[in-house]
């Protein structure tokens, strides 16, 4: 069948239609302006059937359309009682039907799949990093503890890469007590 109006995904992988688009297929005499909010009105919800938007300007000021669910299409198809409604209700079942078949099914599931798998790829990568730094920390705790001999802070501070008197400013942000000597209470 002609593609009679562009069928889009929504983020929801749902088919989705413009309501100008709709308005035009379906020869509509009123402006789009005064029809859309009358057809709105036939029990459909924004934000679960239908979304507004601005399209792009042609030169003018930018105009107001409707990303409209297949199921909102296809009823407002059905209001019109016209011939060329037929026809757009009868592409929009051939759409679903097309939309719900086993290997488009499939291959919308895969996609989620391969979505979910590079996300989680990428989240378990940064735990690896995180982790190796935790490591490493650790290790220099380890040494730092089973030390024999005093450490001086300078020393320490210079492994972190600071001065002696930032390190031990830090350390007290940290909860460690001052006394003749470093200690660590807590970190």
């Amino acid at each position: 069948m002609n593609q009679l109006i562009d069928i889009n995904l929504n983020e929801n992988q749902e088919p989705v239609v413009s309501g100008r688009q709709l308005h035009k297929a379906l020869e509509i005499k009123t402006a789009y302006k005064d029809w859309f909010p009358r057809m709105a009105e036939y029990g459909f919800e924004e934000g679960q059937d239908f979304s507004s938007f601005l399209s792009k300007s042609t030169g003018g000021r930018p105009s107001q359309d409707h990303v409209l669910k297949l199921d909102m299409a296809k009823e407002i198809a059905m209001l019109q009682r016209n011939e060329k409604s037929k026809q757009v209700r009868k592409y929009f079942i051939q759409v679903e039907k097309d939309f719900n078949s086993p290997e488009k099914i499939m291959a919308r599931a895969l996609l989620m799949a391969d979505k979910k798998i590079t996300n989680l790829t990428i989240e378990n990568n940064q735990l690896q990093l995180d982790l190796k730094e935790a490591q490493k920390q650790a290790r220099y705790l380890d040494l730092i503890i089973e030390s024999k001999g005093a450490l001086r802070v300078t020393q320490i501070a210079a492994d972190y890469g600071m001065s002696a008197n930032k390190f031990n400013k830090t350390l007290l942000e940290f909860w460690c007590a001052a006394q003749s000597e470093w200690t660590m209470d807590s970190l």
